[in-house]
């Protein structure tokens, strides 16, 4: 056969019986008929001439004429059982090593026992050392390094990781816990459902205002599931639960609220006000076992990235100050790490946090689904100094959110052209904001409209006029009842005073006066 001879074998066959009628079937004919005398080597030389089926490939395999021979004369000679005869032999020795005597397995267990925190190199040098001292306990000669290694991950004697330097009741618990306990991985099914977030002592100090220097702490805040570093900053002072709340604070208006906080017990984490305020916002305010920090691993390898890729790039800058950190942090955390592709999910943090907004992926903000309403919750503010590689993102991003572009912000910050003609290209909704007074002379929405169309006077002021009515209306969900004089529509509204005969959406815009007529639900 071209294909080989084969045996039927039940799907829930081992891959050891597989073998073993495998062979039986070579064999068998031999023990059914036995040649005659003087012909046994000739059956033999057929047989290794013939093809087989591998019994778990499948593919095409040939043995050799002493291995038949050996597997019939196992079989001839086996009266009850020449199938089980055939089966893969148990080493006799099998986790025997000889090499290692029971003097020396007695020394290796009697100090792993008292020091089951050294590795297996420090257990081979003191084992060579002992030998030398105590020639009375008969553990030499001390086989090669390799033979004890094997022996150590034979007999399960693996390194266990000191969670502490203090040797407390609770760090001892915490080691016991780690041995006994299988830890593995996790990772949350939606974005913003957990968030990780702790504090790390950086390794560059920091210039003060008073001329001294400072060791700062950084809080960055991690989406569990994108990876996504939500918020990262540094502090100086001593006032850890205002630091966290601040950082918290930041983070929370960021990237929105998420369902729960995972974090170590630090005084500052688990801090009356943090978890107070904490149970008001309606997130669960979730804590790591005692001297586990391993359990909030994902965070705790973000600093890793942030000591060998942030600071390290910072480490001759002379006279590095707070302000001058945290701009740097927040150029690298956004256009390095938000934007690098992670390792373990194949894809940038932005990327797969954006991904699964779109596809509804967010559990505490749960979608309203409606016809003819394309766009999701989302209203992003500013959008300013849009990269080619974020154009390539949003190309891609299967949802159109609403933008809130503040003229005279963008201005005041010295910001590059607002990329409007891009944006309504892709389908965006775009409005028109105040954003503060720390970057504003005033509030008043004539003023953007104004700043606005002097920016892009290819605008019609119509067009403008919708930017602060209509759009509006429709990224807050109300275009039903805001945003437009119609019936039905709340009666929110202010009146100006125009020159007859010219266009009154060119005299809205333009107005610089102040508003005497304002009906708020349709009372004056």
């Amino acid at each position: 056969m071209d294909g080989g001879v084969g045996v039927a074998e039940p799907e829930n066959a081992s891959v050891h019986e597989r073998w073993a009628n495998l062979r039986f079937a070579v064999v068998g004919q031999l023990l059914a008929a036995p040649p005659e005398k003087g012909m046994l080597r000739r059956e033999l030389m057929a047989l290794a001439a013939r093809t087989w089926r591998h019994p778990v490939t499948g593919a095409p395999v040939r043995f050799g004429l002493s291995t038949i021979e050996r597997w019939y004369g196992a079989a001839r000679r086996e009266r009850r059982d020449p199938v089980g005869v055939l089966r893969r032999k148990v080493r006799k020795d099998l986790g025997v090593q000889s090499s290692v005597n029971a003097p020396l397995q007695r020394a290796i267990r009697e100090q792993y026992a008292l020091h089951p925190n050294w590795s297996v190199y420090l257990h081979y040098a003191n084992l060579l050392a002992l030998a030398q001292t105590r020639a009375e306990i008969a553990i030499a000669p001390v086989p090669a390094y390799s033979t004890i290694r094997r022996f150590f991950e034979a007999q399960g004697l693996r390194k266990r990781r000191r969670l502490s330097s203090r040797r407390t009741e609770g760090a001892e618990r915490a080691e016991q816990r780690l041995l006994d306990r299988e830890v593995r991985s996790y990772e949350a099914e939606h974005v913003n459902s957990l968030w990780h977030w702790d504090g790390h002592d950086g390794s560059l100090k920091v210039l003060t205002p008073r001329g001294t220097y400072e060791i700062p702490i950084l809080i960055g805040v991690l989406d569990d599931r994108s990876r996504l570093a939500c918020h990262l900053q540094w502090y100086a002072g001593d006032e850890r639960p205002q630091i966290m709340a601040h950082a918290l604070a930041q983070a929370f208006m960021k990237r929105g609220l998420p369902r729960a906080g995972y974090h170590d017990n630090g005084g500052a984490m688990t801090a009356a006000e943090i978890s107070e305020g904490l149970t008001r916002l309606g997130v669960l305010d979730a804590r790591t076992l005692s001297y586990s920090a391993y359990m909030n691993g994902k965070i705790e390898t973000l600093w890793t990235s942030v000591e060998g890729q942030l600071l390290a790039m910072l480490e001759n800058v002379p006279d590095l100050t707070i302000e001058s950190l945290n701009e740097a942090t927040q150029a690298w955390a956004e256009y390095q790490y938000n934007r690098s592709i992670h390792s373990e999910t194949g894809q940038t943090p932005l990327a797969r946090f954006l991904d699964l907004i779109g596809r509804g992926g967010l559990p505490n903000r749960p979608r309203v689904i409606e016809i003819n309403r394309p766009y999701p919750s989302w209203i992003i503010a500013h959008l300013n100094d849009v990269a080619e590689s974020d154009f390539e993102l949003l190309e891609k991003s299967k949802s159109r959110f609403h933008i809130v572009h503040s003229p005279r912000s963008h201005d005041y910050f010295n910001h590059t052209k607002f990329p409007l003609d891009r944006l309504h290209s892709l389908g965006f909704n775009i409005c028109l904001g105040t954003d503060s007074l720390a970057s504003n002379e005033s509030l008043s929405l004539f003023a953007e409209m104004r700043a606005f169309q002097k920016e892009f006077p290819g605008v019609s002021s119509e067009e403008v006029l919708q930017m602060v009515t209509v759009n509006p209306a429709m990224a807050l969900h109300q275009e039903n009842v805001l945003g437009r004089i119609r019936p039905g529509f709340r009666a929110d509204l202010i009146a100006v005073q125009c020159s007859e005969g010219d266009n009154p959406f060119d005299q809205i815009v333009g107005f610089d006066g102040s508003v005497d007529w304002i009906m708020v639900n349709g009372k004056m």
